[in-house]
């Protein structure tokens, strides 16, 4: 989907609106712990494996841009006013299935899942419009440039929140913009591969839901 340059505004900004405003909702739990991870899945290699836990404020910080990314994604897919297209990519299950056979993020579907949404984050930002992957990253919706004026807007939202300016004053909330961007991505991408989960994969996750 282009979207001219004149009119992103106009399209972005409530976007970015719906997506900070349902960041909040219920997600499933494996989800939701697959968002607490993402200090630990794209900051922690960046830093080449430094901080693993990162202190209260950081970690809290990189949670919520996971989240936004997250949400970002379901507003810009499921609002058939902004995308009109399905959130679905078969070339994904493919690479998970994958993944899960071969073993290659871990040794369930919950590493398979969270390592597999950060291998794609690290692809995107080192080469987001090579030919190469454009399977992988597929639907695209509103387009790299705009996911990334978008992970902008939220990202600096977030900052400037009173909850996170509590939290930094309590801590040192060490993480770089960069890094929150990671994140973003992290979770607009994890959103991605749970939507192109297998059924076996889905059958585990309502498994472990239902314990």
């Amino acid at each position: 989907m282009v979207v001219p340059r004149a009119d992103a505004d106009s399209y972005l900004r409530p976007l970015a609106t719906k997506a900070g405003d349902r960041v909040g909702e219920p997600v499933a739990a494996f989800i939701e712990l697959a968002q607490q991870g993402a200090y630990a899945a794209v900051v922690t290699p960046q830093r080449d494996g430094e901080g693993a836990a990162g202190d209260a404020a950081a970690s809290w910080l990189a949670t919520t841009a996971a989240k936004l990314g997250y949400s970002t994604r379901v507003c810009e897919f499921e609002d058939e006013l902004l995308v009109d297209i399905a959130d679905v990519n078969e070339y994904l299950t493919r690479r998970l299935e994958q993944f899960h056979r071969e073993q290659t993020m871990g040794t369930d579907w919950f590493a398979t899942l969270c390592g597999t949404a950060a291998m794609i984050t690290t692809t995107v930002r080192a080469a987001p419009y090579s030919p190469d992957v454009v399977e992988l990253l597929a639907p695209t919706g509103f387009g790299h440039d705009a996911h990334v004026a978008l992970c902008s807007w939220l990202i600096n939202g977030l900052r400037a929140s009173p909850q996170a300016q509590r939290r930094m004053a309590a801590g040192a909330g060490e993480i770089t913009d960069q890094e929150l961007s990671a994140c973003w991505m992290y979770g607009y991408y994890l959103r991605a591969c749970e939507n192109a989960l297998p059924a076996g994969a889905r059958e585990e996750f309502q498994k472990m839901e239902a314990q």
